[in-house]
C-alpha cells in the first residue's frame, strides 16, 4: 500500500483556466487560494488535521471529508505545513509534512509530468517561495 501524502493545489475560480491560480490582494500581497489534501488516504481514514503557520487563526485546521480531506485556505508566504490523518485501525496518527512552495511544485511537476509547468503557476510558486 502506498503511503498517505501531504498535496497542495491552487483552487481555480469556477469557469477559470486551471493553469490561472487565484489569488485576492491585501496589504500589497498576493494571497494564493490554495486546497490542502492528502493522498493515498487508508479507507479506514476518519480525519485529518492540518497544522498551518502559527499567524493563522485558528493555526489548525481538520476535515472529515473522505476520501482526500480538502481544506481550504489562502497563502501569501512559503512555511511547513504538517498533517496528522486518523484511522479508526491505528493508535497513531500517519503524519507528514512539506514546506508549501514545494509542495505545490510537487503537485505541478506530476500534472505536467513531461511538459513544462504553465508559466503563471511557476511565478505563482516563486512569488510564494520568495514570502
Amino acid at each position: 500500500m502506498t503511503r498517505p501524502s501531504l498535496d497542495a493545489r491552487f483552487n481555480p475560480e469556477v469557469g477559470a483556466p486551471p493553469a490561472s491560480p487565484v489569488f485576492t490582494e491585501a496589504y500589497g500581497l498576493r494571497h494564493y487560494h490554495i486546497v490542502l489534501s492528502v493522498r493515498n488516504a487508508p479507507d479506514d481514514s476518519h480525519t485529518v488535521t492540518y497544522d498551518l503557520d502559527p499567524t493563522y487563526t485558528p493555526s489548525q485546521i481538520s476535515s472529515n471529508e473522505p476520501p482526500n480531506f480538502p481544506v481550504n485556505l489562502t497563502s501569501y508566504g512559503n512555511y511547513i505545513v504538517r498533517a496528522r490523518l486518523y484511522a479508526r485501525d491505528s493508535t497513531l496518527p500517519h503524519r507528514d509534512e512539506g514546506w508549501l512552495a514545494r509542495l505545490l511544485l510537487h503537485h505541478y511537476t506530476e500534472k505536467y509530468e513531461g511538459s513544462e509547468i504553465p508559466h503563471a503557476v511557476a511565478a505563482a510558486i516563486q512569488e510564494i517561495e520568495r514570502n
